[in-house]
């Protein structure tokens, strides 16, 4: 049991870990904004600076998370969009090189740049094969797809994911919470 729960808290940690990051951050600091407003009353002039100068740096922390969530979803839909993306998510006919194993790679860690590390520190001795199949449900290929590209019957891909999810998540995990954690990476 106890063990379970740390399984849980270990997934909940690193669901939308970034995202929740940034509700937060966003959260604190228009209560603080609010405070500081409520302050000004009764203040001298150069309280009243010092205040209003807290109050504009929050702002424009506000701008920036908000702009880093914008620029997060952009990138997002780029990669998304990407030819390489379509390749390996649509294109059933075209034979992946391993030149475009590549750059699917290098584009999803420009696009999220911890991935790679994330991963890593899930499963330090993570084998290459294990971790393209990491890279192919952070972009979303489905499990037939993922058993075309590296030409493995689909029960294999299942259980090498059903694998991957005990390793990361513990016992018990299933190949849903794997998806679910691979893709708030």
């Amino acid at each position: 049991r106890r063990k379970q729960k740390m399984q849980e808290e270990l997934f909940n940690y690193f669901l939308n870990k970034q995202d929740r990051e940034y509700d937060e951050q966003l959260r604190v600091n228009i209560n603080r904004i609010n405070e500081l407003e409520s302050l000004l009353n009764g203040k001298t002039a150069e309280e009243k600076d010092v205040i209003q100068l807290e109050k504009k740096l929050l702002e424009l922390e506000n701008k920036k998370i908000t702009r880093l969530i914008l620029e997060k979803e952009e990138t997002k839909k780029k990669l998304e969009l990407s030819e390489i993306y379509y390749l390996f998510v649509n294109d059933p006919i075209h034979k992946i090189t391993d030149k475009d194993k590549k750059t699917l790679m290098s584009l999803i860690e420009e696009t999220y740049p911890a991935f790679k590390s994330e991963i890593f520190h899930l499963y330090p001795t993570i084998c290459a094969d294990d971790l393209f199949i990491c890279y192919l449900i952070k972009a979303n290929v489905k499990g037939t797809r993922i058993s075309q590209i590296m030409c493995l019957s689909k029960q294999a891909i299942s259980m090498r994911r059903k694998r991957l999810a005990v390793v990361m998540l513990g016992e018990g995990s299933c190949q849903k919470s794997l998806d679910s954690l691979i893709s708030s990476l």
